[in-house]
């Protein structure tokens, strides 16, 4: 079997076009807020990564490094301020990952005022609806739930979207590892929204699921999230499956082994990724149309 390996950059070009032609139309800029945490590196290559992009389409885009140290009433504050801000169209929180968050204060010696989870849970809950560019607050789930259409939804789950558009996943039974609320729990309810055929997986029921031999040869759809390198191969999946590997920073699909076997595969670098920023700038120009 022949195996289409997915061009996220080059679809990702196409969405940024798209953009930029219509950031044009404006005569005042497209502003975007990024607040991002200093010690962790992802966040920190993700901003420069987003800005470069954002100038390219015109969109005014100020990212803000931040500190785990800092009090949480501080940076609710500020965000807050931004809220009232007229030219503010997208407000964004880089998430870090809860290990880099908990390594932060075991290596300082300081202890959390809060959980990762409260932390992370608490400053995104103070962003606006109307500025929630990544789409992370319950009110745009209700949407989905509701079937309406998706006015905005998360980067990477909208990235997960665009990449397999053309494929009819009626019918497909379709398996989604990883349960975090940029990707795996909102496409989930997105899905079954659609009245499509999902399973979603923590790492608990991964690894019930990876106990049970050939239990991933059911599924025609897997997207996952774990960022384990090599996770699933090419042995485990059914043939003519449709792979979308969001495993970061390594692919958790070794996508030599599945070659061959698989219909699709999206790749890690060069798939995903490049997608979702594409889709988040998508997201800052919808919530400036919807100000209007």
């Amino acid at each position: 079997m022949q195996t289409e390996i997915f061009d996220g950059r080059a679809k990702s070009r196409e969405i940024l076009a798209e953009v930029a032609r219509r950031v044009a139309q404006w005569a005042a800029p497209v502003r975007m807020v990024d607040i991002f945490w200093q010690e962790d590196p992802s966040s920190v290559f993700y901003a420069r990564y987003k800005q470069r992009r954002a100038r390219e389409v015109g969109i005014d885009f100020e990212a803000r490094p931040h500190s785990f140290a800092e009090p949480v009433a501080s940076l609710q504050e500020e965000l807050y301020q931004e809220n009232l801000q007229k030219n503010a169209n997208g407000i964004m929180l880089q998430k870090p990952t809860k290990k880099c968050y908990i390594d932060y204060f075991l290596s300082t010696g300081k202890q959390p005022r809060v959980s990762f989870d409260q932390w992370w849970k608490t400053l995104v809950t103070t962003i606006r609806p109307r500025h929630d560019v990544d789409g992370l607050l319950p009110s745009w789930r209700d949407e989905w739930r509701a079937g309406r259409p998706a006015t905005i939804m998360p980067a990477t789950m909208a990235a997960v979207r665009e990449s397999v558009a053309k494929f009819e996943l009626q019918g497909k039974k379709i398996l989604i590892i990883g349960r975090s609320d940029i990707l795996g729990e909102p496409l989930s309810v997105y899905w079954q929204a659609q009245n499509y055929d999902v399973t979603l997986v923590g790492k608990a029921g991964l690894a019930q699921v990876l106990a049970q031999a050939g239990s991933l040869q059911q599924y025609d759809v897997i997207v996952s999230a774990v960022g384990k390198p090599g996770l699933i191969t090419g042995s485990m999946i059914k043939c003519g499956s449709i792979l979308v590997d969001v495993g970061e920073p390594k692919a958790d699909f070794d996508i030599k082994s599945c070659t061959g076997k698989a219909a699709f595969v999206t790749p890690v670098p060069g798939g995903i990724g490049p997608m979702t920023v594409a889709c988040l700038l998508r997201n800052c120009l919808i919530l400036r149309e919807l100000d209007e």
